[in-house]
């Protein structure tokens, strides 16, 4: 079994920007004080934002999701011009074989179980 670290929902084609590196900071409504590091989730929902799937390379949405995919590090969390917050992440793992966590991903953090 691995260790309790915590992982983070987030919508693909964002966790690939993450995994690539392109993607430093993730934005969410509320503060977190969680540092070190997280286990990137893909969620099963993506977005259909055209202009962030080019960034990835791609227009189809052939992305693992439903698993996690790898790893960042929360190195900050500062407040944002709008009103919520940006994680600032650094140092992004992408894992050769994706992790299926048995228990139910949150829409935030949450411990996964293997």
């Amino acid at each position: 079994m691995r260790s309790k670290t915590r992982a983070i929902s987030i919508w693909q084609p964002f966790a690939e920007l993450i995994l690539q590196g392109k993607k430093k900071k993730e934005f969410r409504s509320r503060r977190t004080a969680i540092r070190g590091k997280v286990y990137i989730y893909a969620c099963r929902k993506i977005d259909h934002d055209t202009q962030s799937w080019r960034k990835v390379g791609t227009m189809e949405p052939i992305l693992p999701i439903g698993k996690i995919v790898g790893t960042s590090e929360i190195i900050d969390c500062k407040p944002t011009s709008g009103g919520g917050f940006a994680f600032i992440l650094a140092n992004p793992k992408r894992y050769s074989r994706c992790l299926k966590p048995k228990n139910q991903p949150q829409p935030c953090f949450w411990i996964s179980h293997f």
